[in-house]
């Protein structure tokens, strides 16, 4: 099975990805969440390392474990660059504030509206949750 995966990425990771899927649906979480965690090591682009991360956050909301919830996001942001504390001090909290507050600018929201939508897949995944 090693193999296939070197040799057929795309395939084998769809087929285990849509194995998760049925099995959170089916209820069972257990099998769900050791597959996602298996996809989650295996994942190779943003696109899939998102995809999982998604499906991941559906498992942990789905049986009440926020906690598990904000590690998986934490990991995901940190995969792509943005490295936040989970308990993170009020002035980092507040220095994120103010930098968001930056980006925003004296836009309105009907100006924040009409910005064009994301079009980086996998930021765009993330941001359906």
């Amino acid at each position: 099975m090693e193999d296939s995966w070197e040799r057929q990425y795309e395939l084998i990771f769809s087929i285990e990805y849509h194995r998760a899927e049925c099995e959170l649906l089916v209820a069972d979480l257990a099998a769900a969440e050791e597959r996602l965690i298996m996809l989650s090591r295996r994942a190779a682009n943003l696109v899939d390392i998102a995809a999982v991360a998604c499906l991941r956050l559906t498992l942990y909301t789905t049986v009440d474990r926020s906690d598990r919830s904000v590690e998986v996001c934490l990991e995901y942001l940190q995969r792509v660059g943005v490295h936040w504390s989970p308990h993170p001090t009020k002035d980092e909290v507040r220095a994120e504030y103010e930098r968001i507050w930056r980006q925003v600018g004296n836009r309105s929201i009907e100006e924040l509206v009409d910005l064009p939508l994301v079009s980086d897949p996998s930021v765009a995944r993330l941001s359906m949750f």
